[in-house]
């Protein structure tokens, strides 16, 4: 199985460069990464048809007001031939000065993307991004419409800009063609299960999971395996509209076919400029796994959560 994946490398650069243009408020400068006639469905702009629509829509998406810092995470680009999806999440902390302390609010969503490959580079041609929380009171927040809070369907419900089972890469393109080496694969296998459990779609968990997985996770705790970790979180999950699991830094070890991950979560957080610029997390998951008919799939999971720490290196 190859473990180069020079497809997803350049499909991420290119996307960090057009995370970077929102973060200042400008995407002409990341224009030419959108093809000419890709289109870009968000919660704060709708449907914009076009690069030079998408541009005019996007750059007025975030005006940075006393400082802004974007969070990128949970990526995952699966690849086939000249086509590739792309899913992604978005933490965004906003900084209003003022006062006699900055205020901080956050906000965060996830991306659907669908990519093209032409003979100079990799193109979005359609971009999604679904809004899931807001916290704070930044004046940005308040021009928004309210991110979606009630479960079922009522007339003139605003629906939702994705929908895993059309959006998410593991169902647009279910054979990755750089599926990359061990650490990649345990990571995206990580990064699936926070997918299927935020945007409700837990098929996508039946690989991931050994038959004999045992978890220790606030609020469930201790279970024994994993049709009762599964049927747990069915029922946890079905009373709420939308999750976001912020996936920080990761540490993978691999030996032979068992390996451990950690996985520290980003959560919002009152700080300041400085913090923010630091390796700030709330939350560490503590994994296990193995390697079976080729996959690999978690055998432990233990999530701890409680105060603010710093990764230094």
């Amino acid at each position: 199985m190859a473990s180069s994946t020079p497809n997803r490398e350049a499909i991420h650069a290119a996307f960090v460069e057009v995370i970077g243009a929102l973060e200042h408020g400008e995407l002409e400068p990341a224009a030419g990464i959108f093809s000419h006639d890709a289109w870009a469905d968000t919660s704060q702009a709708d449907l914009l048809r076009g690069r030079a629509d998408i541009v005019a829509g996007l750059s007025t998406f975030l005006v940075p007001s006393g400082g802004v810092r974007y969070f990128l995470a949970n990526e995952y680009i699966s690849t086939d031939g000249d086509q590739a999806q792309q899913s992604a999440y978005l933490s965004v902390a906003l900084i209003q000065a003022g006062g006699t302390a900055p205020a901080v609010s956050w906000f965060g969503g996830h991306f659907a993307n669908s990519w093209q490959r032409n003979a100079q580079q990799w193109q979005i041609t359609g971009l999604r991004f679904e809004q899931d929380w807001a916290h704070g009171r930044h004046p940005a927040l308040t021009t928004w419409p309210e991110t979606r809070s009630r479960l079922g369907w009522e007339p003139g419900s605003t629906l939702p800009k994705t929908v895993s089972a059309l959006d998410a890469p593991w169902r647009v393109i279910p054979e990755n063609a750089e599926p990359g080496g061990d650490e990649q694969q345990i990571i995206d296998a990580f990064t699936r299960y926070t997918w299927a459990v935020d945007q409700w779609d837990l098929e996508l968990l039946r690989d991931i999971f050994a038959e004999d997985l045992t978890t220790d996770i606030v609020p469930f705790g201790p279970l024994r395996n994993r049709r009762e970790f599964l049927s747990t979180l069915q029922l946890f999950r079905s009373g709420r509209v939308s999750l976001h699991h912020a996936m920080g830094d990761t540490q993978v070890q691999v030996e032979g076919p068992r390996a451990t991950l950690k996985v520290f979560r980003l959560v919002p957080y009152n700080g300041t400029p400085d913090s923010l610029e630091r390796d700030v997390y709330g939350a560490t998951y503590d994994c296990t796994a193995r390697r079976e008919g080729g996959l690999w799939k978690f055998d432990s999971i233990t999530y701890t959560e409680g105060q603010l720490f710093e990764m230094v290196d």
